[in-house]
């Protein structure tokens, strides 16, 4: 079996993973939910296309980190180190459905 649910659940998963993941089980793209954020992700792709014709721009480049990378812990389930895993900014590609 290889349902998400099965994958999250298993020991595969780190607790801190399994604990982000929790939430999308049972979930199914028929969920209003899911429904209302493909239509903001929509709404998001189209004003920043509109902009980038307006302006006639080709490509958007911006920084993918505000900070300098961290190294990865040997162990990442028991690290104490907070910095680990800090945010990132390269989230503004994959809502629009653009190559990074």
């Amino acid at each position: 079996m290889d349902s998400l649910r099965y994958i999250v659940l298993s020991d595969k998963v780190s607790l801190p993973r399994r604990a982000s993941l929790m939430p999308s089980i049972d979930q199914t793209t028929e969920d209003l939910i899911y429904l209302q954020n493909e239509m903001a992700r929509e709404q998001l792709r189209q004003a920043v296309l509109k902009v980038m014709a307006d302006n006639n721009l080709d490509a958007l480049v911006y920084a993918t980190f505000d900070h300098q990378a961290t190294l990865i812990p040997k162990d990442p389930v028991t690290n104490p180190d907070k910095g680990y895993g800090m945010g990132s900014n390269r989230a503004l590609s994959p809502a629009l459905a653009f190559p990074p």
